[in-house]
């Protein structure tokens, strides 16, 4: 792969990003920018440009979805922990009121709880908002292009669940530092990852993507 490449904003600036590492976009595919994946992960690349270009599904705005690698520390073998996963993704600010313990590999959706500290990281298939969650999230009346994304947005999170160490996925959401409004501090947007671990090279693979945090979370 390139080891040059586009730097990842999410249409932020930089310091206000939930993580210490800039992400980069090499050949289509983003990761860490002093961490690219290497020989180790070969498999990993071909499999993911063979999913749909698409985007985060829910939310108020259209924003890109982009195939994500991280090369840990030290290769997976096995299900990490949630602070492990969290760790690897660089969070620099995870804040959460409602994550009780993130010394599992398998947690709840926390629920949405505004004004709160809500980061968040659950491995509910049925609770996340990367992707759609199944035909009826369109009409059966809606145009062909709707419907066509609708697929494409299930067939990404169906083929990734399927890639991907015992069929486990973390999904994580980090809002950007807040700003201050009056009283309240807000942040405007959220940072979101789908990752597992590759039974091919032990790395975390997925998708990051991004939304707007008040419509997104109401």
């Amino acid at each position: 792969m390139n080891n040059s490449g586009k730097i990842l904003t999410f249409g932020a600036v930089e310091e206000d990003l939930p993580f210490s590492e800039r992400i980069v976009l090499r050949d289509s595919v983003a990761s860490f920018e002093t961490r690219p994946p290497g020989p180790e992960s070969r498999d990993d690349p071909t499999f993911l440009s063979s999913l749909p270009k698409t985007q985060c599904w829910y939310g108020a705005c259209d924003c890109n979805l982009y195939p994500f690698i991280c090369v840990p520390g030290q290769l997976f073998t096995a299900l990490p922990n949630a602070s492990t996963v969290l760790k690897e993704l660089r969070a620099s600010r995870f804040r959460s009121a409602h994550v009780l313990s993130l010394e599992s590999a398998s947690l709840p959706q926390p629920g949405y709880h505004p004004s709160r500290l809500n980061d968040e990281i659950h491995t509910e298939r049925a609770s996340q908002f990367i992707f759609a969650q199944s035909d009826e999230d369109v009409p059966f009346d809606a145009p062909l292009s709707e419907i066509a994304e609708c697929r494409d947005s299930l067939l990404w999170h169906e083929q990734l669940i399927g890639y991907v160490l015992g069929n486990h996925l973390y999904y994580v959401l980090l809002h950007m530092k807040p700003q201050c409004l009056g009283d309240f501090e807000f942040s405007e947007w959220v940072v979101l990852f789908a990752v597992g671990v590759s039974p091919s090279s032990g790395c975390l693979i997925g998708a990051v993507t991004s939304q707007a945090c008040h419509n997104y979370c109401d």
